[in-house]
């Protein structure tokens, strides 16, 4: 199916501009995968008023991200680069049950409203917030988790990197 050509660009939701800027494309794709729904519709509202950095991710990437991880059958995600949480929620969307995402932001602000869209999401048992990603903090929660999963045989870890 075609875009038709009538249709004006969407405005972009954030400063990234991934996925659909071909102008051709970008309205089909913003009908077809781009609502926004409340829950990250507040986020984004939330990390505006906190005067966070416009650089989350848009609702079609977001889409994407959770996409991804669900093909990937993800239990566990590492994620670097919080911000206000909009990526993490997406992200977290696609794991089990039991599955978890441990997100590492460097400012300690951010965090902050991270935890809070955590908590606003109801899901706020599923994501570890940890401080400055350095090499010996991947490097320690990867050995745990092998542990983890040398015990679970469960191997299925993904990582998204939104420094």
């Amino acid at each position: 199916m075609d875009p038709p050509a009538s249709d004006p660009a969407p405005a972009p939701r954030s400063g990234k501009g991934f996925g659909a800027t071909d102008p051709r494309i970008a309205p089909y794709v913003a009908r077809l995968l781009e609502p926004e729904d409340a829950v990250l519709a507040e986020i984004r509202r939330r990390c505006a008023e906190h005067g966070l950095p416009a650089i989350a991710v848009g609702p079609f990437d977001g889409r994407h991200l959770e996409v991804l991880a669900r093909m990937a059958g993800a239990r566990r995600l590492v994620e670097i680069g919080t911000l206000g949480g909009y990526s993490a929620v997406c992200l977290a969307r696609a794991l089990p049950p039991d599955g978890v995402l441990h997100t590492f932001e460097i400012d300690p602000r951010h965090a902050a409203v991270a935890r809070e869209s955590f908590a606003r999401a109801a899901q706020a048992g599923r994501f570890e917030v940890l401080g400055t990603p350095t090499p010996e903090a991947v490097s320690a929660l990867a050995e745990a988790r092998a542990r983890v999963a040398s015990r679970e045989r469960a191997q299925n870890l993904a990582a998204a990197f939104d420094a």
